[in-house]
């Protein structure tokens, strides 16, 4: 047996490249048994250690040789475990990491559909905020400046003698609080048609744009469960094992969360 690189393999677990020197040691040491499969480059597919003239200790070359004048349309017993094909992947690995890429692409999907969502959703409230702040501002920085005049007029107002300086003062008081009212009053018809317009229908947009988006991010969530969906059975079905039984339990709930009475499916055809 040349020195060339071998792999070894026990049931779906694969083991390599390793020299022939460390194979021989493996098998020498009972680590590698006559059922385990081994493949090194040249083989045309995966066979039993037991098959492999010199590697295993205790068969005798008169046996291999008895074995390789064994007629060749003898039956591989149904028992043989799975096959594996050169390169180092069972006959089931290349099908359960497709499926795991689906699943993850469908996870992606769902978290950037989920996300979009929620930056739309912020979006309406940030735009319906900045024109409410608007009004707030104006409204507290004119009340303050009334509010200076009437606690004047309120002083004065309590007297019950009043000096002829007091009473030009109130009066002074009582012209500069209409005026007050009346610059309020045309500042606040030029913001209506300025900046509070501008806002308004900022806000009024956004809202427009959320409800169109909502139906088409809504529709990416759901394409997103389906692929997550096949991902998962795509698991389980060449799974087994713990593996096995947790894609069934997340399949129960991709499955609610499609149907259930407030799913993704019912949203959007609501």
């Amino acid at each position: 047996m040349s020195d060339s690189v071998w792999y070894y393999a026990r049931g779906e677990q694969e083991k390599g490249p390793i020299t022939t020197a460390q194979i021989k040691a493996l098998a020498a040491a009972g680590k590698l048994q006559r059922e385990d499969f081994v493949w090194k480059e040249g083989m045309e597919n995966w066979v039993p250690a037991s098959e492999v003239p010199g590697l295993i200790a205790g068969k005798s070359a008169a046996a291999t040789s008895a074995d390789s004048e064994q007629p060749t349309q003898q039956s591989q017993p149904d028992s043989t475990p799975i096959r594996m094909q050169p390169g180092g992947q069972t006959s089931q690995t290349q099908p359960r990491t497709i499926s795991r890429a689906v699943f993850v692409v469908g996870l992606l999907m769902a978290l950037l559909s989920r996300g979009c969502d929620s930056l739309g959703d912020r979006n309406v409230v940030r735009r319906k905020a900045m024109a409410e702040a608007e009004r707030r501002e104006f409204q507290d920085r004119w009340d303050r400046r009334e509010s200076e005049v009437l606690q004047d007029q309120e002083r004065l107002n309590r007297k019950s003698s009043r000096t002829a300086a007091e009473a030009t003062r109130l009066r002074e008081l009582g012209t500069a609080l209409a005026k007050l009212r009346e610059d309020r009053d045309a500042e606040e018809s030029a913001l209506k048609v300025a900046d509070w317009l501008d806002n308004d229908q900022a806000a009024v947009t956004a809202v427009h744009n959320d409800q169109i988006w909502s139906y088409w991010r809504q529709v990416t969530l759901l394409l997103a469960s389906l692929l997550c969906t096949l991902g998962v059975l795509g698991v389980a079905y060449t799974s087994d094992g713990p593996e096995r039984w947790a894609s069934f339990i997340l399949l129960i709930v991709l499955f609610y969360s499609l149907f259930a009475a407030n799913g993704v499916w019912s949203r959007i055809f609501a």
